[in-house]
């Protein structure tokens, strides 16, 4: 296990958060540990089980794409799931000594990519309709052995017919319990962004929108790459509302060759062309919501994109809450111990 772990160990310093908690010594019916592993980073905390408050957390940027890299050129003894354990036990080693605590058999529940087809195990999606209040995800429960103290409970996606999620799933329980909504639309921006409906507690249906993504690609591999220009402050401010606007009234595929033609004619400032391409990229994903003036929308992010979405929203005269919930409890992991205490519960 060591070869592994030696290289799993090289990602702990690239980024960490740590509380200042001086923590009593854990109990297995007190405390739990919660992944979130993404494709492109890594976060595990130490967490209340009655609460969820985070006690103590290490994240860096040792995603599952770089791990699942790994274990491709892996050539020793140990099977995947063990290789990705190795890795798991070098983590949960760190975030021990900063408690100073032994965290052995505490309960890990992992959610995100690690059930995906580059994860530790890929599982099958949970197919919808699904109830936030008591949902039956596919979850499989992953024993402790002598090298690995932990039982895992590796939490699966989500899948419609035409789409699929992985990870936020997780978050949206986790949003949802916090709120008095069982009929709406949960807008949860990203690269990916999602839109999931839910009726009478239940979620019924969700789309993906490659909105973040698509932006990259336009804004720097493109022929209008020498148009925009990120601006050194980003707000929505007249260039992006403008692209909303247009987005409602245009053919995309038009409206973006104009960002090229008003650069060469007009000498349009490429910082005005930049916000002017992520409004009509954002307008164009929210025109179904527009035209079907979906109510109560949730609206749930990372603050920049949040503040991008809000100012969308607000120009299409849509209505929509921000949750303000504890900055000490996190959604996804508020939504692993949804999950955990249901398992352990049935």
């Amino acid at each position: 296990m060591a070869q592994s772990g030696l290289a799993a160990r090289r990602w702990i310093h690239k980024r960490m958060v740590t509380s200042s908690l001086n923590l009593t010594t854990p109990h297995t019916d007190s405390y739990f540990l919660g992944c979130d592993w993404g494709t492109s980073s890594f976060r595990l905390k130490l967490l209340e089980w009655d609460s969820g408050k985070t006690l103590v957390e290490i994240s860096n940027a040792a995603g599952i794409k770089e791990l699942y890299k790994q274990w491709s050129e892996y050539r020793g003894t140990l099977s995947r799931i063990d290789f990705y354990r190795s890795f798991l036990n070098d983590q949960i080693s760190e975030l021990s000594k900063q408690t100073e605590k032994d965290l052995a058999s505490l309960p890990l529940v992992l959610s995100g990519m690690g059930s995906s087809s580059i994860g530790m195990k890929e599982l099958s999606y949970t197919q919808l309709p699904i109830s936030l209040s008591k949902p039956k995800l596919n979850v499989e429960f992953i024993k402790k052995t002598r090298q690995f103290s932990y039982d895992i409970y590796l939490i699966s996606g989500v899948c419609s017919s035409k789409d699929v999620m992985r990870g936020e799933e997780t978050q949206l329980l986790g949003i949802a319990s916090k709120l008095n909504i069982e009929t709406g639309c949960f807008l949860l921006t990203g690269t990916h962004s999602k839109h999931v409906f839910v009726k009478e507690n239940f979620i019924t249906a969700f789309k993906t929108y490659m909105t973040g993504e698509l932006f990259d690609l336009i804004s720097s591999k493109s022929i209008l790459s020498n148009s925009v220009e990120k601006g050194e402050v980003l707000n929505p401010e007249q260039s992006f509302k403008k692209g909303i606007k247009l987005a409602q009234e245009e053919n995309l595929l038009h409206s973006l060759f104009t960002i090229r033609a008003n650069d060469l004619l007009n000498s349009s400032e490429p910082t005005d062309n930049y916000d002017f391409l992520s409004g009509l990229l954002i307008g164009t994903e929210l025109n179904e919501l527009c035209i079907s003036q979906t109510e109560n929308i949730v609206l749930w992010g990372d603050s920049q994109l949040t503040l991008y979405y809000k100012t969308a929203l607000d120009v299409l005269g849509l209505d929509y809450i921000i949750p303000e919930l504890n900055p000490q409890e996190d959604i996804t992991s508020a939504g692993q111990r949804i999950i955990l205490n249901q398992m352990i519960n049935d």
